[in-house]
This record gives C-alpha cells, sequence and structure tokens, in this order.
C-alpha cells in the first residue's frame, strides 16, 4: 500500500526560505525586483546626504567634494545602485540613444559600418539601439518611427532602401 506525500511542493518561489536549499543558487523575482527598485533617494538615505546632491556626486559634478562624492559612490556601488536612464531621459530631455536601422545584418560591409557607428556613438557618449528590419521601405518606416517614440537623438541607415519619400518621412 502506497500513501500520498502530503508535504508541499518546493517551487522557486518558497526555495530561497527553505534551509534544505540553502546551498542552491535560486533566484526569486523578489529578489530581482529588490535589486532593480534600489533608488536614488535609497543611496541618498543610507548617505545621510540629499538626493540632489547624491545626484551631483554620481554625475561627477565638480562642486562635490572628493569625499563626499567617494562617500556617496561607496554607497551606491554597496547598494548595487544602478541609475534609472528612462527617469534622466524624461528630467533631461536628451536620451543620448541614437537608433541605428540596419538592412542585413548578414552583409559584412553593412555589419562593419553598424559596429563603427555604434562605437563613434560611444565614443560621443552616446548608446546605439540597433534594428534589423530596414528590408523594405514599410519596415525601415516602422522601425523609424518606433525609434523615434523612443525619442533617439538621430537615426543612421545602413543598407536600407534609399527612396526620399521614406527618408523624408524619417526626417
Amino acid at each position: 500500500m502506497t500513501t500520498k506525500d502530503s508535504r508541499p511542493k518546493k517551487t522557486d518561489s518558497n526555495r530561497l526560505h527553505d534551509s534544505k536549499y540553502a546551498g542552491e543558487t535560486t533566484i526569486s523575482k523578489r529578489a530581482i525586483q529588490r535589486e532593480m527598485s534600489v533608488t536614488l533617494e535609497d543611496v541618498a538615505k543610507k548617505a545621510g546626504v540629499s538626493r540632489s546632491l547624491t545626484s551631483l556626486a554620481l554625475r561627477g559634478d565638480p562642486g562635490v567634494r572628493a569625499e563626499r562624492r567617494d562617500h556617496i559612490l561607496n554607497v551606491a556601488r554597496e547598494l548595487e545602485y544602478r541609475p534609472n536612464i528612462a527617469a534622466r531621459n524624461l528630467a533631461s530631455i536628451q536620451t543620448r540613444t541614437i537608433g541605428i536601422i540596419i538592412g542585413d545584418l548578414l552583409n559584412p560591409f553593412e555589419a562593419m559600418l553598424a559596429r563603427h557607428a555604434d562605437a563613434a556613438a560611444r565614443d560621443a557618449g552616446y548608446e546605439s539601439v540597433v534594428s534589423i528590419n530596414g528590408v523594405t521601405d514599410s519596415a525601415t518606416l516602422a522601425s523609424a518611427r518606433t525609434l523615434m517614440d523612443q525619442r533617439v537623438a538621430g537615426i543612421i541607415l545602413i543598407g536600407t532602401p534609399k527612396q526620399s519619400d521614406i527618408i523624408e518621412k524619417i526626417s
């Protein structure tokens, strides 16, 4: 005669709380959310300074004394603070992002141009977002509209259809 095991099944959400699973490296949604939810205010509070001073220190403003900046940076590292780029972009009205629409990533010349465009953007302090969807006019236009909705600072077209009406719509 067999008896049914009435113990609850172990799931990812309760493994972190069970000593039997203490050695496993299971990451729960809560742990990810907690890590991602460290805000500028959290850093400021733990450092014992204002939010504005924390912001200035994290941006490397020369008006912040070196010892204060070091303290704030250490706290930010300890809390594993990552800046909220979306919030920064809203506050500054600039995304510091360039869109690159490439027609054919398998074309070595186009891929090389995209790599160089990305490197040039980074050298100028920009990030790049690449869309590999520029094979047809409608796909190029759809990608460009998506990038414009993200408020990119500019769009680079590589190996995409060259019809002037599409380029006019993008610009």
